[in-house]
């Protein structure tokens, strides 16, 4: 895995960001445009998103040339190349088709549907960002949480089971440390490979017959 410096990470950011906006592939080829965001890039508080990150008119430059580059890989094949290090991460607005989106759209908006006293936005978004269904509330908390280990609990028994179960305990072995290449770029970041107080708690998923189906229930979400 290559390392790579604090600057570095900032211009993956931005280009990350700069491809989340409507009709990015157009807007990054006029240069009024341009010439805002370059303006706003520079003035953003990327030490609050990265340790000693900063911004230079120099690395914008860079990003918005490797970002007209981008545009004309969208235009042609619909995806996003984003994230690029040693590998990179493909995102797309185009590969889920509409009926799938509508009943997305639809799901959610049952999830969004309580008051407003009771949404849970996301620190720091401004109430832009509404967080459904978040893994770190109510998480599994070792000496608190219990688990049934002799059976297996499926979609529709699992409120029947509600407290019953042993008392998860606190592990006793030392923190895991992460390898010195598998550490995150932050140097000051927390460096365990785990919490030994918390986990988020997956839900059981079958791939037979090559479409995935949820097994179990999704923490933080009414399974009726």
């Amino acid at each position: 895995m290559r390392k790579i410096g604090n600057r570095e990470v900032c211009m993956l950011k931005l280009e990350e960001e700069i491809t989340n906006k409507a009709h990015w592939w157009e807007k990054v080829l006029n240069t009024d445009i341009v010439s805002k965001w370059k303006q706003e890039a520079l003035q953003m508080p990327w030490a609050s998103y990265q340790h000693n990150g900063d911004f230079t008119s120099k690395m914008a430059d860079v990003c918005f040339k490797d970002l007209a580059a981008k545009a004309k890989i969208y235009e042609q094949t619909k995806l996003i190349p984003v994230m690029e290090s040693s590998s990179c991460v493909i995102k797309s607005d185009t590969l889920l088709p509409n009926e799938l989106k509508q009943r997305l759209r639809a799901a959610a908006a049952l999830l969004e549907d309580v008051p407003g006293s009771q949404r849970d936005w996301h620190p720091g978004s401004d109430e832009k960002i509404l967080d459904l269904v978040h893994p770190s509330l109510w998480p599994l908390v070792f000496g608190r949480s219990r688990i049934i280990s002799d059976k297996h609990i499926t979609l529709d028994k699992c409120l029947d089971h509600c407290g019953s179960g042993k008392v998860i305990p606190k592990p006793k072995r030392p923190h895991l440390r992460m390898p010195d290449g598998l550490r995150s770029f932050t140097e000051d970041n927390d460096k365990r490979a785990l919490s030994l107080r918390y986990q988020w708690l997956p839900c059981d998923v079958d791939l037979a017959g090559g479409r995935p189906r949820i097994k179990s229930y999704i923490n933080n979400l009414h399974p009726v």
